[in-house]
């Protein structure tokens, strides 16, 4: 609520304004003379609306005199007429609103002060880039600079998983053995890749294909190459191998490939040779093979979808990337002001030119971002185009995605999709005994795949899925786990422990 000086003697215009202000929450104090004008002189006021003509008297001008005698955040000329608005702006230097046209004049108000409140805001607003937060006890920016400033990096991030992974850059991008990339969707798998390509020393082509987007015959086009005459309207061509030779080569979805690209795939790794389509002339390529997934490469194999030879020829060094839940607040924080100073460099816009409150801060940190860190990109850079009004340049709840808001409404990841279908597949009618069997069963089944999948090491179960004692010893175990162990492990090991 603003305290509101009214100077103005026209009945209809202090009686339209005063209304229009109080309905927005606003104390109203109307000086219909000079008089009145000077009894309000000595008190706080946040806003004064000075109307130039009091009867005979110029109250632009008393006020010009006496304006040190007033205490007031903000003060707004009104005149009625158009052409005197820049010479008295500039004698009192206070913005001037002009009463013409009439049909237009009280949204101008309106607007005037609807600004005043927002610089005011502004004033006050907890701007977690420039304050301090609980975490870093530093504002975002600092900490960032402090990080990052004197020694840019590819990957930002400082907590352990990023250091691992900043470190295992630098082991392995020298030398020319395949590199698997695996992660999340969005994770930065493209972004990994060009940095090993970079550290490498290697003076030929970087380049990325996406497999999953181009069909079998024309994937083998795109890598191998083709010859005139190979098929109708076909010409001489080089492909990805060639053109990237002494270079590295960013295979994409590496998981999604046919069954005839990945022995053409892995024959080219062993030998480093290949033929382009037509020909069968032997052509060699010293290209660096990086490749990425999402998918849970041994799951396909396991399934017959992902030849096993290949896994073990591309994934004998191995980057996890982590997904953006599972990321330390501290680089959520640098990912966060990372972003918000591209944006501002690239718009030509000084450092710190955008104020996040700390009530959005909030929102985005308590987001869980199931596209991770291109998730959290875009959402950031859409929010500041939003917020860039040239003036303020406040975050606001309305700039923020509506799906970050409701979060109930947020894209749902594979496992939830998984879990929806399995429930939907059970009847209704099922008896409260059943359903116990359904989910015991589901333990049963999840718990014995990691315990073949891990050499049949149970510690290393137990490790994985954060079980403590109450499943590794058997003395702790309840009645209802112990079938399920016994299941998985055997009656006659459990006998033995």
């Amino acid at each position: 609520m603003l305290k509101i000086l009214l100077v103005e003697d026209e009945k209809t215009f202090h009686e339209s304004i005063s209304k229009m202000l109080r309905e927005s929450g606003n104390e109203v104090i109307i000086a219909k003379n000079l008089a009145r004008f000077q009894e309000e002189m000595g008190k706080e006021w946040d806003i004064l609306l000075l109307d130039r003509q009091l009867g005979s008297e110029d109250a632009w001008s008393w006020f010009a005199q006496n304006k040190s005698k007033f205490n007031t955040k903000g003060v707004y000329l009104i005149s009625a007429c158009s052409g005197i608005q820049q010479r008295s702006q500039e004698s009192l230097n206070y913005p001037v609103v002009s009463k013409h046209p009439p049909m237009d004049f009280m949204a101008r108000l309106q607007e005037e002060i609807l600004q005043f409140q927002k610089r005011q805001a502004r004033q006050t607003i907890s701007d977690v880039r420039k304050q301090a937060t609980a975490l870093n006890q530093k504002p975002l920016m600092e900490f960032y600079n402090s990080v990052y400033l004197s020694k840019p990096s590819y990957m930002i991030g400082i907590d352990t998983r990023m250091h691992k992974i900043q470190e295992q850059i630098e082991r392995f991008a020298p030398g020319d053995i395949p590199i698997l990339v695996t992660g999340p969707t969005g994770t930065g798998k493209e972004l990994v890749a060009d940095a090993l390509h970079k550290r490498s020393g290697r003076k030929g082509n970087f380049a990325t294909i996406n497999l999953s987007a181009l069909s079998e015959n024309l994937l083998e086009l795109e890598l191998f190459g083709s010859v005139k005459g190979a098929f109708t309207g076909a010409e001489d061509k080089k492909g990805y191998f060639e053109t990237c030779d002494n270079g590295t080569l960013f295979l994409d979805e590496i998981g999604d490939i046919s069954p005839l690209i990945q022995v053409k795939l892995l024959r080219f790794l062993e030998y480093k040779t290949f033929q382009r389509v037509g020909s069968t002339e032997e052509k060699r390529s010293n290209v660096r093979i990086v490749c990425a997934t999402n998918k849970d490469l041994r799951q396909e194999m396991d399934s017959d979808k992902f030849r096993k030879d290949l896994y073990y020829r591309i994934a004998c060094m191995e980057i996890q990337l982590p997904a953006m839940k599972e990321r330390s607040e501290a680089d959520f924080d640098l990912l966060l002001e990372h972003f918000c100073q591209n944006y501002e460099s690239n718009n030509n816009l000084r450092l710190g030119t955008f104020i996040l409150p700390e009530k959005i801060y909030k929102i985005l940190k308590e987001f869980e971002w199931p596209g991770n860190v291109r998730e959290f990109k875009h959402a950031v850079k859409g929010m500041l185009q939003y917020a860039n009004d040239g003036k303020d340049f406040i975050i606001e709840d309305e700039h923020i995605p509506y799906y970050i808001l409701h979060p109930a409404i947020a894209p749902k990841n594979k496992t939830q999709i998984a879990l929806e279908r399995l429930v939907d597949s059970i009847p209704i009618e099922i008896s409260h005994e059943e359903l116990e069997s359904i989910q015991n069963e589901l333990e049963y089944l999840f718990l014995n795949r990691i315990y073949l999948r891990y050499g049949k090491n149970w510690s290393k179960v137990c490790k994985l899925c954060d079980m403590g004692e109450t499943f590794y010893k058997l003395n702790k175990m309840s009645k209802s786990f112990r079938p399920i162990y016994e299941r998985i492990v055997g009656k006659e090991n459990t006998e033995e422990q």
